[in-house]
């Protein structure tokens, strides 16, 4: 067969055109104020106990019920997002996280996704300050025990911390 016999009976797709970064700000502003704190009745909350025990939630941290997975068949899911803030405390991008209404991953391609955008140098999602992050991470709920194995994690974050301050 030859290559013109296969261009006639080729489709024709429209390449989709680019965002601009106003756009792409103006999308993850919009998701944003979609979403709402985590309660731990929502998949949010529900896959943050399950997998860390948490039931206070950062305020970086918020929950969407309805959020739109793009993809050759788009679909909606319940999903987290997380804002990423640059250093200066600057808002710069979104990370959003599919689940199913019991918390679990969403049955997608990839259910963890940034936002398209510029992301700052630095730029981190920042669940706590260090210092609460200590407390939290290393001490299981209701106890006042570390986890197995984290002394020496704990002392690591702590020199590096004090290294700095």
């Amino acid at each position: 067969m030859r290559i013109e016999e296969l261009l006639r009976t080729a489709s024709v797709e429209q390449a989709q055109p680019r965002q601009s970064e106003r756009q792409k700000l103006e999308a993850m502003k919009k998701l944003w104020l979609a979403s709402r704190p985590i309660r731990p009745d929502d998949a949010a909350g529900r896959y943050l106990y399950r997998c860390c025990g948490l039931t206070e939630y950062p305020p970086c941290l918020r929950f969407v019920p309805s959020m739109r997975y793009h993809d050759d068949r788009p679909s909606f899911h319940p999903g987290m997002v997380a804002m990423i803030v640059a250093p200066d405390g600057t808002p710069t991008g979104l990370h959003r996280t599919y689940r199913t209404v019991d918390g679990h991953k969403a049955v997608v391609a990839s259910a963890r996704r940034l936002m398209s955008g510029s992301i700052a140098r630095g730029a981190a999602v920042r669940l706590a300050k260090l210092a609460k992050f200590w407390a939290r991470a290393y001490l299981p709920p209701n106890t006042g025990k570390l986890r197995d194995g984290h002394e020496r994690h704990l002392l690591h974050l702590r020199s590096h911390y004090e290294a700095l301050f």
